[in-house]
């Protein structure tokens, strides 16, 4: 095995880790915002459920 053709190897497990890397990232990301989303709808449907009640029965 010449000293080049261990360069190369290690390049592309560097490119794979990088890319696993990017993969974790963006995943966490979505999964940050889709929560985010979820509890603002959620939210906002309790609070307009509040004021149409309010106004039922107000």
């Amino acid at each position: 095995m010449t000293k080049r053709s261990r360069a190369n190897i290690l390049d592309s497990n560097h490119i794979i880790i990088n890319v696993q890397e990017f993969f974790a990232i963006a995943f966490t990301g979505c999964v940050r915002r889709s929560q985010f989303l979820f509890l603002t709808t959620y939210r906002y449907s309790l609070s307009l459920k509040k004021l149409l009640l309010n106004t039922f029965h107000g």
